[in-house]
């Protein structure tokens, strides 16, 4: 929406739902009968040690919401909260909030700046956001699962029973990073000469990662959240129109 003629405000809401769903079944039958392909399997005999089925899911849920303003096509800031939630997470430890927000100065629209023919856009640019990370792991990294059968003895006759296959972290949680961004577009000579500059510093924090666990304490790995890491660097683009 646009009022005072120089004054511009635009919001926007969304919303997500994904559930993602996977069931395999393999069933393995030797001997069956030529021709009959698999409408037939009583004719072969069933290989019930190479068979094997699964079924696995997980969702995520998404809110977000926006708000941009500019006024005079000059200043402009933008603000951002977004929510996520994962059933890979543990119960308490699914959901993950990451805002942002950014600003930005087109100096080039300045009055005193357009009396500079030769420039056609400067705009610099701050920003900073929080982002959310969960596809390192599996879609059951923080529920106690089990193997087996395992047979016990009680007298003459044999127990069927189950172990616990794998350690898990109950606390398990987003992997987060953390970015801002300091920067500017520009554009010379009717823009045949544009380009960009970036300086941006990111920290990752909470990596989800496997480790492997001393053997008195199971010497299996686990999935945990562990360190961070900092990437930082800088970005230039250019770009030129030679012939027209």
């Amino acid at each position: 929406e646009t009022f005072n003629e120089k004054h511009s405000v635009n919001v926007m809401g969304l919303f997500s739902l994904a559930h993602y769903q996977t069931n395999y079944n393999y069933w393995k039958y030797t001997g069956v009968m030529d021709g009959t392909l698999w409408y037939n399997l009583a004719t072969g005999s069933y290989d019930a040690g190479n068979s094997t089925t699964s079924y696995t899911e997980n969702s995520l849920a998404s809110f977000a919401v926006r708000a941009n303003y500019s006024y005079a096509g000059k200043y402009m800031v933008t603000a951002t909260v977004r929510a996520d939630g994962s059933s890979k997470f543990a119960k308490g430890h699914q959901w993950g909030w990451f805002p942002s927000a950014a600003l930005a100065w087109r100096m080039s629209e300045e009055s005193w700046a357009q009396e500079a023919t030769w420039l056609t856009n400067w705009k610099w640019r701050l920003s900073y956001g929080v982002t959310g990370n969960n596809s390192g792991i599996g879609n059951y990294a923080t529920q106690q699962s089990v193997a087996g059968p395992i047979y016990y003895p009680f007298g003459s006759s044999y127990a069927t029973g189950y172990y616990p296959n794998a350690i898990v972290d109950p606390n398990l949680t987003w992997e987060t990073s953390y970015e801002w961004n300091a920067g500017f577009d520009f554009g010379f000579v009717r823009d045949r000469i544009t380009g960009t500059f970036d300086f941006y510093n990111k920290v990752s924090k909470d990596l989800l990662y496997s480790v492997e666990l001393p053997l008195e304490a199971g010497g299996q790995s686990v999935v945990t959240n562990v360190g961070s890491v900092l990437n930082r660097g800088i970005e230039i683009g250019l770009k030129t129109v030679n012939v027209d």
